[in-house]
């Protein structure tokens, strides 16, 4: 399935999955929950705060500490990107990004009832794009990103439960 997707999209895609594939690494992605906690600090959101800054951490520790080491999944020969380092499964950009995009879709939505459906699917479609990208510039199997979506889903789950119930 990864040599399928490198062999069926275009050459031309090499540039939007690199793209792809760099907006969601570890700097752009801390980046992004710094500024989304100063946010929601900002308007006094300290229960939306306290939800993103655990659950971003809890899975940091999760994929990189627990289950990579865990699994000791190589990562694909020849990728596109460089500085790849580390164990392959499951993708952390997947389950991070998920966890965080999925959580300003919820937070969102929550505010604004009108916008859920269009910021899911926003949403959605960067997953996929990260997905699909992650898989063409040879940093992850497809294991590896649907592996990231279901850890990266759970966590999010356990996050909004958590965000209902208070």
């Amino acid at each position: 399935m990864s040599k399928m997707i490198r062999t069926v999209l275009p050459r031309e895609f090499a540039p939007v999955a690199k793209l792809s594939y760099f907006s969601g690494n570890a700097p752009v992605a801390g980046s992004l929950v710094f500024i989304s906690l100063m946010v929601l600090g900002r308007y006094h959101r300290w229960r939306e705060m306290k939800a993103i800054a655990f659950s971003t951490l809890f899975i940091l520790i999760l994929i990189d500490r627990v289950l990579k080491p865990f699994f000791d999944v190589a990562r694909p020969d020849n990728p596109l990107v460089l500085h790849l380092s580390g164990h392959s499964f499951p993708s952390g950009h997947a389950a991070g990004n998920l966890l965080l995009y999925f959580l300003w879709s919820y937070f969102l939505a929550t505010k604004r009832p009108t916008l859920r459906g269009l910021s899911y699917g926003v949403a959605i479609a960067l997953m996929i794009l990260m997905g699909i990208s992650s898989v063409y510039v040879g940093a992850h199997w497809v294991s590896d990103v649907l592996a990231g979506y279901c850890v990266g889903y759970a966590i999010y789950a356990v996050t909004v439960r958590y965000l209902e119930r208070s």
